[in-house]
This record gives structure tokens, sequence and C-alpha cells, in this order.
């Protein structure tokens, strides 16, 4: 069992099942469909502030919760999609790049999971930024079956 930096068992333990369970991004500009539309995104780990981060099922692509994407003070937090791997060892900033670079972003305070059901995330496509509804949905594991089966159920959001 993997534990991120600072965690023990029971800490991980005692996390909701539901955050951890994967959920699918639709909704996603034809610019970038390959990492926002019909992707599947599971919990990949947590970072340096305890918030999970997710990476894409079919793309090198992730979804993680940064408190100030520069690196400065006073950023705005916000979950973000991007194609790099957000490290777990800085608390902010987590691509490292200096600059808020990414392909898409939902401003929230909360870190324990990206807004699920339907929001409106700014989205990088064909050369700029538009407002988009990007959908979140999910992916509930059947109470009737060993784990194997999944199927998609609408959380609230």
């Amino acid at each position: 069992l993997w534990l991120p930096m600072g965690f023990s068992i029971l800490a991980v333990l005692a996390l909701p099942s539901e955050l951890l369970l994967p959920f699918v991004v639709t909704g996603g500009c034809a610019f970038n469909s390959a990492v926002l539309d019909g992707v599947e995104y599971a919990a990949a780990g947590y970072t340096a502030s305890g918030a999970p981060y997710y990476r894409g099922s079919s793309s090198s692509s992730y979804i993680y919760w940064d408190p100030d994407c520069n690196g400065g003070s006073g950023g705005t937090a916000r979950w973000i999609v991007d194609s790099d791997l957000p490290s777990i060892a800085v608390s902010s900033d987590l691509d490292r790049d200096g600059s808020c670079n990414y392909i898409a972003r939902i401003n929230s305070d909360d870190s324990s999971s990206p807004p699920l059901g339907t929001a409106t995330w700014r989205v990088y496509c064909e050369g700029s930024w538009t407002n988009n509804d990007l959908t979140l949905v999910r992916l509930m594991r059947s109470p009737s079956t060993s784990g194997s089966s999944v199927t998609s159920q609408r959380s609230p959001g």
C-alpha cells in the first residue's frame, strides 16, 4: 500500500471512500477532447496539502488542486487539468513551472474533490480561453459484485 508522505494508514482509512472512486469528464471542446471529453480519471495519490490527484486513463493528463498555481503569495486556489504530473513534495505551483499554464481550471477552496456534476470551467480551446461546462460523474462500484464491475452514477455536485 502506497501512502503519501506524512500520512498514516489510519488517516487514509478515515477518508470517505467516494473521494477515491474514479470519475468521467465530459463536455470538453474538440481541441481538448482527448483529455476533457469521455475520459476516465482515477485517483493516483495525494499532494503535499493532502488533496487527491487523478490521472486520465487514456491520456497523460492529471486533475489536481493547487492553492497557488504560480507559487507566489495570495494566489487563487483551483482545480487544474494539466499534462504535467503534480509534485507531491511542494505545497503550491504543483507543476513547478512558476506560472499558471494548464489545460483547464475551476476556482475552488475545496481541496477534497473537484466539483462533481456540471460546472463552468475555464478551458483553453483553439487558441483562446473560454467558459466551458464540464460534467464530472463518479463511477460507483456495484454493491452486488465483487468490485470488478463499475456503473456510472451522478453524484450531487
